[in-house]
């Protein structure tokens, strides 16, 4: 009995200890930046959206999110994004038939406190999206539940009381537990499901304010439709989340959106007037996109100056790829920069502006004339040449020394003796040093 007396100061200290070491592991934002204390860290991340669609409070395998948090630590991957609700139709969520939200059933909150001992012990951070677009979508069994709690401030507010708040406080503890995403890509809830974007635009309000009211957990909306609804710059409706108090921007990247934003691997946050809170791309394919391989496209939005890439998704719920096609790329990141995976890194050289970049050329195809548009991350010698399908050179249409930033040159069509070329397939590249980069162009006369 004295032996065990003599101990209790010593657990409690233990107690202590690991509390504070657990607490310091919270992740923070810092202007544009992630920071874990005093290091800096980059969401070298990934989407673990669901094994089985509605796991919580449906058919959660515990063994199964085990494995796949433990192969996330392994590969260095060091956050996911889960969907804690894939559409609501399973009863994990308490809602009744007039749209208002009760609170949650207790074997969903089984599950979940298992997840986030799950993350907390292979030290996987989890952003939780709680809610989805698919919760409205024709065809779903509740989506007139859902619809219902959307057209109403009172509904709307107990999805904050008796969902989004409680959960919050029930985890804001854990460290792994690093952000709340309001909902998945809630802009289709207005733009196809016919839910008023106002109503939809004060839930997320009402959400961030209620997350923000009594923890430290971070919390954003990922959209998407790209930048679309981040920015009135660069073909951008606006910033809807001006007035709503997010820690961070997080748009969804795939190929569909190029023709009118363009894409983060070739533009930088600044580029589109985002560069006043951290940005992350928050969903884009595991394969690589526009034109990049995974590798590619890891360090393209590194250099661009984005605070982090989850690549859709870790297990391959659908033909996007998984953690094996995003591998180079997850690797790369570790490779050269384990100091910020691991939230250690205090001097970085890391870049914040637009990096090397050749970008497409606009309009592609063309028949008269098109607008090249390259960039530097500091001043250097640049050469914009032009060749034809065989690999001859037909034109110089940039040559010197080019400041910092972005530029543009005019291609006519002609070659250096100001003869007009023929329809056909051309390549403009890029040099800086032994650095090359390289779009195709098409002719159509």
């Amino acid at each position: 009995m004295k032996k065990m007396e003599n101990m209790k100061p010593v657990i409690f200290f233990c107690v202590l200890l690991q509390g504070f070491i657990l607490y310091g592991q919270r992740i923070s934002v810092n202007g544009t930046e992630f920071r874990v204390d005093d290091g800096r860290i980059w969401l070298n991340g990934t989407n673990t959206p669901w094994h089985a669609w509605n796991d919580f409070g449906g058919s959660f395998n515990y063994d199964w999110w085990n494995d796949e948090f433990r192969q996330l630590s392994d590969m260095h991957i060091n956050c996911t994004r889960v969907w804690i609700t894939c559409d609501g139709s399973n009863g994990g969520i308490n809602i009744s038939s007039d749209g208002y939200v009760n609170g949650v059933n207790p074997v969903f909150w089984t599950h979940v406190d298992q997840l986030m001992e799950i993350a907390e012990s292979n030290e996987v951070y989890v952003m939780i999206a709680l809610i989805s677009f698919d919760h409205t979508k024709p065809g779903n069994p509740n989506a007139s539940k859902w619809t219902a709690m959307y057209n109403s401030g009172e509904n709307r507010q107990s999805f904050v009381d008796n969902y989004a708040g409680p959960f919050v406080n029930r985890y804001k503890d854990n460290p792994y537990f690093f952000a709340v995403d309001v909902g998945n890509e809630l802009e289709w809830a207005w733009e196809n499901h016919g839910i008023a974007w106002g109503n939809v635009m004060d839930l997320i309000a009402r959400v961030v304010d209620g997350v923000k009211a009594g923890s430290d957990v971070l919390v954003c909306q990922g959209w998407g439709a790209g930048i679309k609804y981040n920015t009135s710059a660069r073909g951008g409706s606006g910033n809807f989340l001006a007035n709503i108090d997010v820690d961070f921007y997080n748009i969804h990247y795939y190929d569909w959106q190029d023709q009118w934003f363009g894409n983060p691997f070739d533009h930088s946050p600044a580029y589109y007037s985002m560069n006043t809170k951290p940005c992350i791309v928050g969903e884009a394919p595991a394969t690589g996109s526009a034109g990049y391989s995974a590798q590619q496209c890891y360090q393209k939005v590194f250099e661009q100056g984005w605070q982090g890439l989850m690549v859709w998704t870790s297990n391959g719920v659908d033909g996007n790829g998984d953690k094996m096609d995003s591998k180079p790329g997850t690797d790369w990141i570790y490779d050269n920069y384990p100091d910020l995976v691991e939230g250690t890194a205090t001097a970085v050289a890391v870049h914040t502006g637009p990096g090397y970049a050749l970008y497409q050329n606009f309009p592609n195809p063309f028949n008269a004339s098109t607008a090249i548009r390259f960039a530097c991350p500091h001043a250097d010698e640049v050469q914009i040449r032009i060749y034809n399908a065989c690999g001859d050179l037909i034109r110089i249409l940039a040559t010197g020394h080019f400041s910092a930033g972005e530029h543009s040159c005019v291609w006519n069509s002609e070659d250096d003796t100001g003869q007009p070329v023929t329809t056909g397939v051309y390549f403009c590249k890029m040099k800086v040093g032994d650095r090359i980069e390289t779009k195709k162009m098409m002719i159509i006369k």
